[in-house]
């Protein structure tokens, strides 16, 4: 299956990323995933940005240590002020070729008013 189209966020898997377990820390790929989104829904939104929610949040594979973390998405909707984000994380080695789609979430952000930190209409295209 082809990634989602948009190339979000590339970077690695570094040991203070792990668990007790050895694997990456749940938390950590959340916030990594947050990044990418608000990545996209900025650029799309044109305006500033909060994240609101995360739904259908699911952990598929384990991101290892060295393991590269990418992430791809695409718009999914764009409301009066809100905008979800689908994206998509995949656990790559670069030695061995493995490249997993090892998690998957909508990530929902709102569009901000800076001075009143209410939130503003984003303009249909």
């Amino acid at each position: 299956a082809m990634p989602l189209p948009h190339l979000l966020l590339k970077t690695f898997v570094m040991p203070e990323d792990l668990n007790p377990l050895g694997t990456a820390f749940g938390g950590h790929i959340m916030g990594e995933l947050d990044k990418a989104g608000a990545s996209l829904a900025r650029r799309t939104a044109k305006l500033p940005i909060m994240l609101v929610g995360v739904t259908d949040l699911c952990f598929k594979a384990p991101f290892l240590p060295a393991d590269e973390l990418i992430v791809y998405g695409d718009v999914a909707r764009v409301g009066n002020t809100s905008i979800t984000i689908r994206l998509e994380a995949h656990a790559v080695n670069p030695l061995t070729q493995r490249d997993m789609v090892a998690a998957t979430a909508l990530y929902t952000y709102v569009a901000i008013d800076l001075k009143t930190h209410q939130p503003q209409p984003i303009a249909k295209a």
